[in-house]
């Protein structure tokens, strides 16, 4: 059992997806070495926990059921709300495109009072649960889904709803325990509608719950038991392999004597293995070589002494790392420190993060990272509409907080969610379900490079990040939208 909770605890540093990263602080972290598991700290971005928190939001609530968490409130809803739609601006070679209303706006295809007899639909509201980690060993560390899919919430209902009726979010904590995922899914079935914004490292526990339910899952599956399900729908499908465009890209760019001096790091927690594994074999296909690799770095590693030496006397030129941004950070520091400088530090898309920023230092400085969404951190908000209409309905939900990629999938989900209602008509599990089935173009908005999540067909457009000034910018072969056409989708 407590080696169970060990992997599980790593899992939740490191996470599985290619573009996520836990958040944790540094009381988390040294209350995991510990073997504690306690932690007065929250997960970064969030002001407060979410379990206990009073208030529902302003223009649709919250509902917490036996375990549900109730986010901070919002004091009113703020005029001015930014419309959403694609990106502009797309660099030579890339391309952007909004699918379905805009932010999932009411009127688009569902009248107002449509009637249903389904579950969590009444004349006045219809009810989304979710489940996620709040308490438990790492106390608030996927507060950020709920933040995320809550501001979506709040900014539906300030449109009107859908088909006429306000949408309440219940959250439900499955405290970082498999079984009680599944039981949470169990216990909301009947309740709720959908399940919207699901976002668990242990979410295989909770599986065939989910599929049992015949409740449309529109969520980021984290598990291939979960991603497998053929109710769940993912804002960003993620099957077992790699995408090849920014590999392909980068060999052009730095040529090979940067890619065939390659290191490789992946943190020691489960399933990650396999995902940093599946990387490393997408980018040898494409010629990179790897001269040192460490496959089980620990998540609570600190001191990567002997890691920077090793890199410099074997002359590594670039870097790829599977695993959470504080520990991206802490080598880039030492690195810095040490006076190791290489052409590519891609640390990966967790980096984008500013916890890195923070713990790295100027050892940030000439990172050049890939993700397949926009710079939902504000970077992006002038040009992509949808990022500042996120980014504003965040800050109005969760005054001081700041966003993360829990949130950004929680906003994402939602969306979708909003699209799929829209795009059936009907408040009928079944029609929203056959939707989903045949959306095979999906956007956010611009908030994300287009994938199918009908086909759970991944995305293989991506946007490049410079760290400048102690800050994240597009890169300049990027300055916009996504960059498409570099390459397909390694499976492995």
């Amino acid at each position: 059992m407590r080696g169970r909770r060990a992997l599980i605890l790593a899992a939740a540093v490191a996470l599985v997806a290619t573009a996520c990263g836990a958040r944790l602080s540094k009381s988390q972290l040294a209350s995991i070495r510990s073997g504690t598991g306690a932690s007065s700290g929250l997960a970064a971005g969030s002001p407060a926990a979410a379990t206990g928190a009073s208030g529902a939001a302003t223009g649709g609530g919250v509902t917490s059921g036996s375990g549900g968490a109730s986010p901070s409130g919002v004091s009113g809803a703020a005029t001015g709300a930014g419309s959403s739609g694609g990106a502009t601006g797309a660099a030579t070679g890339s391309k952007s495109s909004a699918s379905g209303p805009s932010s999932g706006t009411a009127g688009s295809g569902c009248p107002a009072g449509a009637p249903s007899s389904d579950p969590g639909v009444s004349a006045t509201s219809i009810n989304i649960g979710m489940v996620t980690t709040l308490t438990g060993p790492v106390p608030g560390v996927f507060n950020g889904a709920v933040h995320g899919t809550q501001a979506w919430v709040n900014y539906i209902n300030s449109q009107g709803g859908l088909c006429g009726r306000q949408v309440k979010l219940t959250p439900e904590d499955d405290n970082l325990d498999p079984a009680q995922f599944g039981a949470q899914v169990d216990s909301l079935k009947n309740k709720v509608f959908a399940f919207v914004g699901n976002f668990s490292v242990v979410d295989e526990g909770g599986s065939q719950q989910l599929q049992a339910s015949g409740a449309p899952d529109i969520s980021y599956a984290l598990s291939a038991a979960h991603e497998a399900i053929p109710n769940n729908f993912s804002p960003q499908p993620a099957p077992p392999g790699w995408p090849l465009g920014a590999f392909n890209y980068f060999k052009q760019r730095f040529g090979p004597s940067v890619i065939t001096k390659m290191a490789l790091f992946i943190q020691n927690a489960g399933s990650v293995t396999a995902t940093g594994l599946a990387e490393k074999a997408a980018a040898e296909s494409v010629g990179y070589k790897f001269v040192f690799s460490e496959t089980a770095v620990e998540p609570t590693q600190t001191d990567f002494t002997n890691e920077v030496n090793t890199m410099q006397r074997d002359g590594v030129q670039g870097i790829l790392f599977v695993g959470d941004a504080q520990a991206m950070g802490e080598m880039a520091s030492q690195m810095y420190s040490a006076g190791y400088k290489i052409p590519l530090g891609n640390w990966g898309a967790n980096a984008y993060d500013p916890l890195f920023l923070q713990q790295a230092g100027p050892g940030a400085e000439g990172a050049i990272l890939n993700q397949d969404l926009a710079l939902y951190g504000g970077e992006d908000a002038a040009t992509v509409p949808e990022v500042k209409t996120f980014d504003d309905w965040f800050h109005r939900s969760y005054p001081g907080a700041t966003p993360d990629i829990f949130a950004a999938y929680g906003w994402l989900d939602g969306l979708m969610f909003a699209q799929a209602v829209n795009g059936a008509g009907a408040l009928s599990r079944p029609a929203v379900l056959k939707f989903l089935q045949g959306l095979t173009n999906f956007t956010g908005n611009g908030m994300i490079a287009t994938d199918g999540p009908g086909t759970k067909t991944p995305p293989t457009c991506y946007t490049l990040i410079d760290v400048k000034g102690g800050k994240f910018v597009r890169d300049k072969d990027n300055p916009s939208g996504y960059r498409c056409g570099d390459g397909g989708y390694f499976r492995t």
